[in-house]
């Protein structure tokens, strides 16, 4: 099947591409798995996030923009931590490995260090 027919006949949107993350410390502490759905991001939000001001965390940032679930902008949420937005409730609700972790599952979903996504040079 040609690149074409790919896109023509399948739904490969990229608010499709979704992954559960399992947080080992939360799973834990909680004595169940504790998953956190992440979702790809698209190059506009990428973009997007990179022009915001100058002192953005980036990794926070994805991470608030690609995490699903939880509900990072849950009001209940940011109240239990005692955080601004959702950029604030990642910092303070997780680990900074925990953030690396989010963060690298949503740039691979992305196609970010994806080895399909490498470009194969065909010889004629």
């Amino acid at each position: 099947m040609n690149a074409i027919d790919v896109l023509l006949n399948n739904d490969a949107a990229i608010s499709n591409i979704k992954k559960d993350v399992k947080i080992n410390r939360l799973s834990d502490f909680a004595g169940s798995d504790v998953i956190f759905k992440v979702r790809a991001i698209s190059y506009d939000e990428y973009v997007k996030i990179l022009r915001e001001d100058d002192n953005v965390n980036v990794k926070l940032k994805v991470c608030s923009v690609g995490v699903v679930d939880p509900n990072l902008n849950n009001k209940s949420l940011q109240m239990k931590y005692s955080a601004a937005d959702s950029e604030d409730l990642v910092d303070k609700m997780l680990l900074m490995g925990e953030i690396s972790m989010l963060y690298d599952e949503i740039c691979n979903i992305s196609g970010f260090n994806d080895e399909t996504s490498k470009i194969v040079t065909i010889k004629n």
